[in-house]
């Protein structure tokens, strides 16, 4: 009876959280209502300017300067699911991220499901020593030195846990990090780049932890990290993950009395999870000072994402898992069983996964570190294409505004060698002294699998958006297609997602039922 009566506290503080920031806050919103559309034109350029350089056209028919990554949410695994959760994440593991072979996957938070049923809530051991087994047998969590995954806590992987310390914290001996949250820098010989997962479980957690706080510890942690960042004259761009989206956090002050709005200008990109599909299957939003993209779940929709960083360019694109259903009925929740006998699924050819990473998508241009300029007055599409079907095999057609254009032609650039294929990852950790214990790593990269495009970008110079889809075919009659907005004008397209979606990013949840 009294797991009763929490659970519904739990969801009656919920519904009366939404009506409160839904009234309450609706003059804030409308007031923010610039904020979710990116400041147009000439600001933009006057912030990137001192980076447009002289175009080198040469740079960009070549697969230097490129790497890409992988985030996916909120697994939720557990051993009452047969459909989706934990099978989708072995199919990931097994099926999909060999393929695409990104540099980093980062997996932000509720991992597991910590339910009993829907009345009894409790981290569950079986459910981490599940996610610990996927990780190795995949051979994912040795990967590249053991810096390839990159997890951290969402608010089901803290469910009744008290502290960091408790013997209830599974998290600190089955994840990959086994820290409250990590920060490194990725090295490369055309820049740094910087990845900080912050923790916001609360240090003493409730049932259901809903609401994240970044206490004083973490604050000075990123703090730190963020000084360090900004010093470095080779830093290119920031990408922060959090499970809990910023409305759901509450910020705590560094022991230097720092804020985190004193950091947030330093943000290329802030990457969440926590809502699932409550905001739709699109839920973006421009804050102040960067942009925000929270990630529908992958427990039940297969939703993972890519982003690349293409000559300093930002752009990502969300995909589902190649499955014949969302969420995929495995026939057993059993790790063992599923590893043993694997489905007739697994056995499938994976259709093309396309991804376009220039000309950048005007809907989502970033307010820091962006070569605008430079990218649009470049005279080469390119496109990743991730497929277990040779190059020769592959055929890609562009079709600008609806209409096919056979004159473009898609030149294989992945199989020449990079100018460097070497890069360093330097992780920042500190021990419970909070004395530095750095660690640095040497991992080989392979040429990423790039085709590029001439084109004559001036003749779409007329002031409009237009778009362009990427559509690839292999030769067993598998297809994939990616599609962006672009313009050559330097402006930035509304970013076009439902009002609610953006609406449960830039409220302020928290302050709402402080």
């Amino acid at each position: 009876m009294g797991n009763i009566k929490v659970t519904f506290r739990r969801y009656w503080i919920f519904i009366i959280s939404i009506i409160l920031y839904g009234i309450g806050l609706s003059v804030h919103f409308i007031a923010q209502w610039k904020g979710p559309h990116p400041h147009q034109g000439q600001d933009i350029l006057e912030k990137v300017g001192s980076q447009a350089l002289n175009v080198t056209n040469s740079k960009y028919a070549k697969p230097d300067n490129l790497f890409y990554f992988v985030q996916v949410s909120d697994i939720h695994m557990s051993e009452r699911y047969t459909r989706g959760a934990q099978g989708h994440f072995y199919y990931l593991l097994k099926k999909v991220i060999p393929m695409i072979n990104p540099n980093f996957l980062f997996i932000t938070g509720d991992i597991t499901d910590s339910m009993k049923s829907l009345l009894s809530i409790a981290t569950q051991e079986n459910d981490w020593i599940m996610y610990r087994k996927i990780l190795d047998e995949t051979g994912t969590s040795t990967k590249n030195n053991g810096t390839f995954v990159w997890d951290i806590r969402g608010n089901h992987d803290c469910f009744m846990v008290p502290e960091w310390k408790s013997e209830y914290n599974y998290f600190k001996e089955y994840s990959q990090t086994k820290t409250r949250g990590f920060s490194f820098s990725y090295d490369t010989n055309y820049g740094s780049y910087s990845f900080i997962g912050i923790d916001g479980c609360p240090i003493l957690t409730t049932t259901n932890p809903f609401f994240g706080i970044i206490d004083e510890v973490t604050m000075e942690k990123y703090g730190t990290f963020m000084e360090k960042v900004k010093a470095n004259p080779k830093n290119k761009h920031n990408f922060v993950l959090s499970h809990y989206p910023e409305t759901t956090l509450k910020f705590g002050k560094s022991l230097s009395d720092k804020e985190w709005n004193d950091y947030t200008k330093d943000i290329s990109l802030l990457l969440s999870g926590h809502f699932h599909s409550i905001g739709g299957d699109h839920v973006y939003a421009y804050h102040k000072d960067f942009l925000e993209l929270e990630i529908n779940d992958f427990k039940l929709h297969g939703r993972y994402r890519i982003v690349s960083v293409d000559n300093d360019v930002v752009t990502f694109t969300d995909k589902n898992l190649p499955l014949p259903k969302l969420p995929y009925d495995f026939k057993t929740s059993k790790i063992d069983s599923l590893i043993k006998d694997p489905p007739s699924v697994f056995n499938e050819d994976l259709p093309p996964i396309v991804h376009i990473t220039l000309p950048k998508n005007s809907r989502f241009n970033l307010k820091r570190g962006e070569p605008i300029e430079e990218s649009y007055t470049s005279e080469y599409i390119r496109v990743l294409v991730f497929s277990n079907h040779p190059s020769t095999e592959l055929h890609l057609t562009a079709v600008i505004d609806g209409k096919y254009q056979p004159e473009l032609k898609f030149q294989y650039v992945g199989d020449q060698k990079l100018s460097k294929r070497s890069s360093q990852i330097r992780i920042h950790k500190r021990d419970s002294q909070n004395r530095s214990l750095n660690e640095d790593h040497t991992i080989e990269t392979g040429t990423p699998p790039l085709w590029v495009c001439k084109w004559d970008s001036t003749i779409f110079n007329d002031g409009k958006s237009h778009t362009l889809k990427i559509i690839v075919e292999d030769a067993a009659g598998h297809s994939g297609e990616d599609s962006i907005s672009f313009r050559v004008d330097g402006k930035s397209d509304d970013i076009n997602v439902p009002f609610f979606a953006t609406f449960v990013l830039k409220s302020v949840m928290v302050k709402s039922v402080k």
